[in-house]
């Protein structure tokens, strides 16, 4: 892992960040409007999300050398593999 998101090449977080028609291929609206409607408060909001620390159970989850294909509660594990198995 990365520890600042502009290191790593094939992030697209400079794109959510950025107003240039290069990036336009981004449908970032979906996920920027999860954060506020106002696109101004978006992006701060945004910013504050991505440079939180990350959790325990991220950390955990990355320090493993065999990791899973879902991270998530066993619940929402279950879940998920339920709905696989039925496809």
């Amino acid at each position: 892992m990365v520890t600042v998101l502009d290191a790593y090449v094939w992030s697209s977080h400079r794109g959510y960040l950025s107003h240039e028609k290069g990036w336009d291929w981004l449908h970032r609206d979906m996920l920027l409007k999860m954060f506020s409607k106002i696109k101004k408060q978006a992006f701060s909001d945004y910013l504050t999300f991505v440079n939180q620390q990350d959790s325990n159970e991220v950390q955990h989850f990355f320090s493993r050398k065999n990791t899973p294909a879902i991270l998530g509660s066993p619940a929402f594990i279950d879940t998920i593999r339920n709905r696989t198995n039925t496809c």
